[in-house]
């Protein structure tokens, strides 16, 4: 196995985990800015870390190098979504949540946790129907395609 990959699923192992997100970002750090599998899991290293500016900054290089990218798109919902629950719910960061979990699920709509994160944002929002909706596609996907449902 190249070190690029080992590399990718150690920060990956630390960062999901929350064994160390510290040392999954200095392992993924320097890996190519071209390599999209590598910056999506150094976006997942930032957020881990709770350096959510980062994690979106890592996730948007990733839009720069395939616009259509879905998995990206899907999470930076989720970083404006963990940010929007550290520092308050505030509504900016909740729109900007939805707007990115609306643009994955155009891109993707078999994108399960992007309808999970669509879902968390509208709830927290006040519209709970439409969350309803948003989780009930999400489950729908979860059992035809054995996704899984969030984080």
């Amino acid at each position: 196995m190249p070190d690029r990959d080992v590399r990718i699923r150690l920060g990956l192992y630390l960062a999901e985990s929350g064994v160390d997100p510290g040392r999954a970002i200095k392992l993924l750090q320097g890996l190519p800015d071209t390599d999209a599998e590598a910056l999506n899991s150094l976006g997942v290293a930032y957020g881990a870390a709770g350096r959510f500016a980062d994690a979106v900054k890592a996730f948007q290089r990733i839009l720069a190098l395939d616009s259509t990218n879905g998995l990206a798109l899907q999470n930076i919902a989720t970083m404006y979504l963990r940010e929007a629950e550290a520092g308050g719910k505030t509504p900016e960061r909740l729109k900007q949540a939805e707007t990115f979990a609306r643009q994955a699920i155009a891109v993707d709509p078999a994108l399960g946790k992007a309808h999970t994160t669509l879902g968390v944002a509208l709830f927290q929002q006040g519209r709970a129907a439409e969350a309803i909706d948003e989780w009930k596609k999400a489950v729908a996907l979860v059992t035809s395609m054995d996704q899984p449902l969030g984080r």
